[in-house]
């Protein structure tokens, strides 16, 4: 595998289509506004698929292998900036979770990788590269090009996680990172989840999992205490615009048996398959107007994702309202049928100003250990 080497490098990693903008690290990214691809932060840029690869046409079919949306230059994006909010909400002082210990780590994996956007930023950081970096995911259709993973130092492979990896790589990685599987595994399919890793982990290796529960609330509503169950049925049954997008995500998510509530529900899953649970840190993640006054874990702001964290739920809800009215199956809210193309589009608005006042959910962060015996 190429080396990263030094510094020098890693910039030209970073940079190699930036040509104009200076190589601030990534998490300065301000996306605030309509999005101009001349202001992309450097991950933004150095992860978009190319475009011969992807469509922008809305998805016709379902979506295959679980995932709601289509594979897009939109979707790639929306990915990439929504990794950039969940890392300025939790907040870390270093790249990876305090309790893995950096310098037992040689071998990383980052699995369900979407568009590689967190081996990417490892890729990034001054003390990479040493490492060796893989990324895969069951598609990867939403990965940069050859070229760039090539230049970052990344084996990029596909792999469902629900199947074993290959013999090679069992007990060979000192991380894996998985996250956003909330609207993408079962309870069965995240016990095979976990078990495959475990399988990979080297003795005494970690487990990264960064999560949210799916459930929103409005801006006038809190979530429960830490630990209190979600009340689904209340979130998802009502009139307003956020009882709407609930019925619509969480309902379509509970009907394909995903798990809502990660947030308190994970420590069981990870317990019986054979994990010891070394950290775990519970978050609120403002979007749109909520930003204003929700702060970061560590009490920073976290204003300059006003926009761009409520765009990232707009175009979610577009594209699966899109979907659920060619299946003539869109309500808004509960129990209220959306037949035509005009009445989605009200809805849509709708969403948009739903968003401008705000609504938050409920994400978490957990790194797991592979006993050492």
């Amino acid at each position: 595998m190429e080396s990263r080497g030094n510094s020098e490098s890693r910039r030209l990693i970073s940079c190699y289509v930036l040509c104009a903008l200076p190589p601030t690290r990534i998490i300065e990214a301000d996306f605030t506004g309509e999005y101009d691809p001349s202001q992309r932060s450097r991950v933004i840029l150095i992860s978009e698929a190319p475009e011969d690869t992807m469509s922008d046409t809305p998805p016709a079919n379902d979506p295959t292998s679980g995932y709601f949306l289509d594979t897009n230059p939109t979707e790639v994006r929306r990915l990439d900036e929504q990794y950039l909010f969940v890392k300025a909400v939790f907040d870390k002082p270093s790249f990876f979770p305090s309790p893995v210990d950096p310098t037992t780590v040689r071998r990383v994996l980052d699995v369900a990788a979407g568009t590689a956007v967190w081996a990417l930023d490892l890729a990034d950081q001054p003390f990479a590269s040493s490492l060796e970096l893989f990324a895969s995911d069951i598609t990867l259709a939403k990965f940069p090009s050859p070229d760039i993973l090539r230049r970052a130092g990344i084996t990029a492979f596909a792999q469902d996680l629900t199947k074993p990896f290959p013999d090679e790589m069992k007990g060979t990685f000192d991380v894996v990172h998985a996250a956003a599987l909330v609207f993408a595994l079962n309870p069965d399919e995240w016990a095979s989840m976990l078990r495959n890793v475990y399988d990979v982990l080297a003795p005494g290796g970690y487990l990264i999992l960064t999560e949210s529960d799916g459930l929103l609330y409005s801006a006038g509503e809190s979530p429960p205490p830490d630990g209190v169950a979600h009340d689904v049925e209340k979130g998802m049954n009502g009139s307003s615009t956020i009882h709407a997008m609930n019925n619509i995500l969480v309902g379509l998510a509970l009907q394909r048996g995903y798990i809502i509530g990660l947030s308190y529900r994970l420590k069981d899953f990870l317990s019986n398959a054979g994990y010891s649970i070394l950290s775990r840190q519970r978050a609120i993640c403002p979007l749109g107007g909520c930003t204003e006054t929700v702060q970061s874990v560590r009490g920073n702001s976290l204003l300059r994702f006003r926009q761009s964290s409520a765009n990232n739920l707009n175009s979610q809800l577009d594209g699966v309202t899109r979907w659920l009215l060619e299946k003539g199956e869109l309500e808004a809210p509960k129990g209220i049928p959306i037949r035509s193309e005009e009445e989605r589009l009200s809805f849509v608005e709708d969403v948009r100003r739903a968003m401008d006042k705000g609504a938050s959910l409920v994400g978490s962060e957990w790194v797991a250990q592979k006993p050492v015996v």
